[in-house]
């Protein structure tokens, strides 16, 4: 019988898109297995060998392969290299948040920063929190050789911010020197004004021309977030006026203070508004009248009859003296002696039934207070009231009298340093001061009336 050699196939490699070398042809009997090679000789820059494919499998370098009864033609497979990446981003004294950053590429660009930090400006990023590591720029890419695990920290600048001087319309004088602050460094010291303005004298500086913004003395620490114009703030110098000398008493005129009861309102929860007449003994032949209270010349009419309106309140500590000029200009100085009726100094009214004070009320015992020290009053007056609805379902009389104690009990308190004899009584539903017959009247009429002297 004649040899019949075996039949044969060729295994082909090919380098799918590489450079270099394939592995060359192999020539194999069907059914032969055999170690399928490394493809040492072939790159692709990027990728990475994926294997040898067949067109249906793909084989990795070593993988036993049996020769079918055909040619076979192996191509080889790449695959594209990546790599992962995981950035976190601090604030570093900023504020805001960002999240972790993460990848898988062969580059990455670096997220624009989201933080913000007043005062400052975002000068980029660094490994270091102190700004000694490795600097990154803001969105910067990142080509990727290896897998990447990155914590970056923002870098700040502080911001420096300029503060300068405006005279304000000043006519004269110079602009003290301009000043620098950056954020964080020692606070600035307002300067001192070297403008001029006739006729005006400087009180401050402000940040807007017209006063309106915010104030600053000159020696003020200052920390300015922005650039800062300071205007100088001016005072009109007004002429000062020629005093009126303090007259000197020269003897003694007696004088007699009345208070009109008729021109006395009835208002409830205030102090009552008062007109006090002095009645004083003027000398015949008399020209000119002037009323001085505590040294203060009060502008008064003074009647025939010698009675004069004052404008103001007075009381045992206040001192008031008359200079009378007679027909040939002669000027006698002398201290007026008070003989002075009590004065109804306020009402404090009342809810029906209740002698609690009201809120109204104690506004207005601090005036009562105020005036009965400053003009030294030594007695007071509580006289409680009731309006007449109550006769019948309150006992008027007692409820009277709790409410002039409650007043008492309150200028006690406040007055117990300063030597005041203070007296109370009730009178129900006597005197009323308004009708009866409506909620006004009747919220009038439940009072206590204080009077002073």
């Amino acid at each position: 019988m004649d040899y019949i050699p075996p039949v044969v196939y060729a295994v082909i490699y090919l380098s799918g898109g590489a450079t270099g070398t394939a592995p060359g042809v192999g020539v194999y009997v069907a059914g032969t297995v055999f170690g399928i090679p490394a493809p040492n000789g072939l790159s692709k820059t990027g990728y990475r060998f994926a294997g040898w494919s067949d067109g249906h499998t793909t084989y990795v370098a070593g993988a036993n392969f049996m020769v079918p009864n055909s040619n076979v033609t192996f191509t080889a497979t790449w695959a594209l290299i990546t790599y992962s990446c995981a950035i976190s981003y601090s604030a570093n004294g900023g504020t805001g948040s960002m999240p972790v950053q993460s990848c898988n590429d062969l580059s990455v660009t670096l997220q624009a920063n989201g933080f913000s930090r007043a005062g400052y400006t975002f000068a980029g990023w660094n490994t270091q929190s102190n700004g000694s590591g490795t600097n990154y720029s803001n969105s910067q890419v990142l080509q990727l050789a290896n897998d990447l695990n990155l914590n970056l920290f923002a870098l700040w600048t502080a911001n420096t911010y300029q503060v300068v001087y405006s005279g304000n319309g000043s006519d004269g004088g110079n602009s003290p020197a301009a000043q620098s602050y950056s954020t964080g460094a020692v606070a600035l010291q307002v300067a001192t004004n070297t403008f001029t303005t006739t006729g005006y004298t400087f009180t401050s500086w402000n940040t807007s021309s017209d006063g309106s913004g915010t104030t600053y003395a000159v020696g003020d620490s200052l920390t300015p977030t922005s650039n800062l114009t300071l205007y100088a703030q001016w005072k009109k110098v007004e002429a000062t006026p020629t005093p009126t000398p303090t007259p000197t008493p020269s003897n003694d005129v007696k004088g007699e203070v009345k208070t009109t009861g008729g021109e006395k309102k009835i208002v409830p929860n205030q102090i009552v508004p008062i007109t006090q007449v002095l009645q004083l003994q003027v000398p015949d032949g008399t020209k000119k009248v002037q009323i001085f209270v505590n040294g203060v010349l009060v502008k008064a009419t003074i009647s025939a009859s010698g009675q004069v309106k004052l404008p103001v309140v007075v009381g045992p500590n206040d001192k008031i003296t008359m200079v009378v000029t007679d027909a040939n200009g002669v000027a006698t100085t002398s201290t007026v002696t008070l003989v002075q009726d009590p004065i109804s100094l306020a009402n404090i009214n009342f809810d029906t039934g209740s002698s609690k004070l009201l809120p109204a009320s104690l506004k207005v015992l601090e005036g009562v207070v105020a005036s009965i020290i400053k003009h030294g009053f030594k007695n007071i007056l509580l006289v409680g009231y009731t309006d007449a609805a109550g006769a019948g379902v309150y006992d008027n009389q007692k409820l009277s009298n709790a409410r002039s104690a409650e007043v008492a009990k309150y200028l006690s308190k406040a007055l117990a340093k300063y030597g005041v004899t203070i007296t109370t009584t009730g009178k129900a539903e006597k005197n009323p001061v308004a009708s009866n017959q409506n909620p006004a009247g009747m919220f009038l009429n439940r009072r206590v009336e204080i009077v002073v002297s």
